[in-house]
């Protein structure tokens, strides 16, 4: 009996080891190996691949070499590809980040944009730590909504705020600053660019639903070099606002516009995990630079049936906090200006010129004026937001937009937010955050 019982053991231990050895193999050699929870990215930015790590997180150091990288993709027709990493991107792993802790890939060569997996392998003398993603490119599926919430006008496509208005040397008002928008792929399978529409309703009268300015524009959009970052600076995006439309209440202005525009992101943190993040964005800078080209069809006193142009220069700032508390789920700060240069003649109002009742002191109606002197415009804004789709807002703005160029001396406003985001550049046609 003895000699079967020592075989018994030897099989049972045999069996044991074995069934250790695939234990450790399903887990990974050591608990303290990094955490991989996902991978994903976006068809704007088909060489860009983003890593989601868990606790335990990785040193920066040990992930921020290519050699240490292994990336397969896989088709929707079944094709698979390996890719080679140009580089990594390792800050938004720093301690003292608060984004979440990530890594970007960015590939030599795009991914084709019917990519439906990547299988990515993280390599070095210390561990290997393999993730699969799927769903990577493909903006139909059904993992993704077509919306879903943001915090503020640097990320969103429906975007609608009421607000109580408090302007120097002027009586209150209550405004409605909203626009939304969709930007749809030309083409799936190769990257073609965008084409949606964007529109713009702004009122700033005292109590009847009846908007003071209205823009729409049909617009097409197309990121540079694939939207992959070299430095601080993102690929250049170009807009063009194929037809439009810019109407004012005040004079009865209607004019029609087309319109080129290229935008150029920087990133303000070394830490940002993407080139534009959905909800909370961390420091990034807009330079806008284009040309608007009027057809003026209805004027109170411009000449109309002419074309002249509108030299465009702007800028965009966004920035935030993720607090993520109760009732307190961010606070963020946007702001925007915007230059025109008209070519001809172009209508204005400022209250500076209208007339003034000698005996009684009453302000009267103001004039319209025509000119050719810069417009300029600067809105800037901080939003809480109590939720993530929803808070308070308190807004400066200064200046005169389109067409109708009333200007509005150091107005303040008090209000309620409410945006829904669709991932998409669509926002920079509109020239703000």
């Amino acid at each position: 009996m003895k000699p079967l019982f020592r075989t018994s053991l030897l099989q049972t231990s045999v069996t044991l080891s074995l069934l250790l050895s695939v234990s450790i193999a399903v887990r990974g050699a050591d608990t303290k190996d990094p955490k991989i929870v996902a991978v994903s990215a976006d068809s704007t930015h088909p060489k860009l691949i983003y890593v989601l790590f868990d606790r335990p997180y990785p040193d920066p150091g040990d992930i921020g070499s290519k050699e240490n990288w292994i990336v397969f993709v896989k088709q929707k027709k079944g094709i698979v590809t390996k890719l080679e990493v140009q580089s990594v991107d390792p800050t938004a792993l720093d301690p003292k980040s608060p984004n979440e802790k990530s890594a970007i890939l960015t590939l030599d060569s795009p991914m084709p944009l019917d990519t439906v997996t990547a299988d990515v392998t993280l390599v070095n003398a210390k561990y290997i730590v393999h993730v699969t993603g799927s769903n990577l490119l493909q903006s139909g599926a059904p993992t993704q909504a077509p919306f879903k919430s943001c915090t503020a006008k640097n990320d969103c496509d429906v975007y609608v705020t009421g607000s109580y208005t408090a302007s120097s040397g002027g009586t209150p008002l209550y405004a409605i600053d909203s626009f939304a928008g969709y930007m749809h792929s030309i083409n799936e399978k190769k990257y073609y660019g965008k084409l949606g529409f964007y529109g713009q309703v702004q009122q700033k009268s005292a109590s009847n639903i009846n908007p003071d300015s209205a823009l729409g524009y049909l617009v097409y959009q197309y990121v540079l070099n694939e939207g992959a970052w070299f430095g601080p600076f993102a690929a250049p995006v170009f807009n063009y606002r194929v037809a439009g439309f810019e109407y004012g209440k005040t004079g009865d202005n209607l004019n029609f516009v087309t319109s080129p525009v290229v935008t150029f992101p920087i990133r303000l943190s070394g830490t940002l995990t993407r080139p534009v993040g959905q909800g909370i964005t961390f420091p990034l800078l807009g330079i806008q630079l284009g040309t608007e080209f009027v057809d003026v069809k209805k004027s109170a006193l411009a000449p109309t049936g002419t074309w002249h142009t509108r030299g465009l220069i702007g800028a965009t700032f966004a920035a935030g906090i993720p607090i993520k508390k109760p009732f307190l789920y961010s606070l963020q700060l946007t702001s925007s200006y915007q230059l025109r240069l008209p070519s001809a003649p172009e209508i204005y109002y400022d209250s500076k010129f209208a007339p003034v009742n000698a005996s009684t002191g009453k302000v009267g109606t103001t004039p319209p004026r025509l000119g050719t002197q810069p417009r300029n415009y600067v809105d800037t804004k901080l939003t809480y937001n109590v939720i993530q789709s929803f808070g308070f807002t308190f807004e400066y703005s200064y200046g005169s937009q389109p067409p109708s160029f009333v200007v509005t001396h150091n107005t303040y406003a008090l209000g309620l937010s409410f945006s829904l985001a669709e991932t998409s550049w669509g926002r920079y046609s509109i020239l703000r955050p």
